[in-house]
């Protein structure tokens, strides 16, 4: 059976602070997979539910589980796609350009 992915737009606050502002968007496209041995089919998905995923309050780390629900009341895990710490430090700076950006003036 084929590792199966879906994508779905992940809603986190944005990283604004006091000692530092985000113009980006606060809607990432994020990539999960499947279980091994799962699939939409398999799930009962069909493609029109809502999604509810716990994001351990944005602590999350490379190829982390996290739990997903649906409004049909479906439950299951899925591994989120973040799969390198780069990647990740992307993602909690709210994209590649702020990082580098924070990377730029934390240099000077």
């Amino acid at each position: 059976i084929l590792n199966c992915f879906f994508f779905l737009m992940i809603r986190r606050p944005p990283r604004s602070t006091q000692s530092r502002s985000s113009a980006a968007s606060d809607v990432y496209k994020r990539q999960l997979q499947y279980q091994e041995g799962e699939s939409a089919q398999t799930l009962g998905l069909t493609g029109k539910e809502q999604f509810s995923i716990s994001l351990n309050n944005g602590d999350l780390k490379v190829h982390q589980n996290l739990e997903v629900r649906t409004n049909t009341g479906i439950t299951f895990t899925a591994v989120v796609r973040i799969d390198t710490a780069v990647e990740l430090a992307y993602y909690q700076n709210g994209g590649i350009l702020n990082y580098v950006l924070r990377v730029l003036l934390e240099q000077k």
